[in-house]
C-alpha cells in the first residue's frame, strides 16, 4: 500500500517526507526509533506505522502507551 494521502477527518492529509520514511524504514528493518522534534509529527508517524503493520498482518491490535503527565 502506498504511503499517500489519505482522508482524516474527511479532510485530505499527505504525510510530510520525514514521516513516510520513518514508517518505510520500521517496515524494512523491523526496529524504530521515533524521535524526531516536537510537533514533527511523531504521533501520527506512529499511526501510520501501525497501520501499515496491520495491513501487512504484523500486528492485529497495536496499543499506544501515554504517560499520563502527556494526557493532561
Amino acid at each position: 500500500a502506498e504511503l499517500g494521502a489519505t482522508w482524516t477527518n474527511g479532510r485530505p492529509f499527505a504525510p510530510r517526507l520525514h514521516q513516510k520514511r520513518f514508517v518505510e524504514r520500521a517496515l524494512y528493518t523491523g526496529g524504530f526509533v521515533n524521535s524526531h522534534g516536537v510537533g514533527a509529527g511523531k504521533t501520527l508517524s506512529a499511526i501510520m506505522l501501525s497501520g501499515a503493520l496491520r495491513q501487512r498482518g504484523l500486528a492485529r491490535k497495536p496499543l499506544f502507551a501515554v504517560p499520563s503527565k502527556v494526557l493532561e
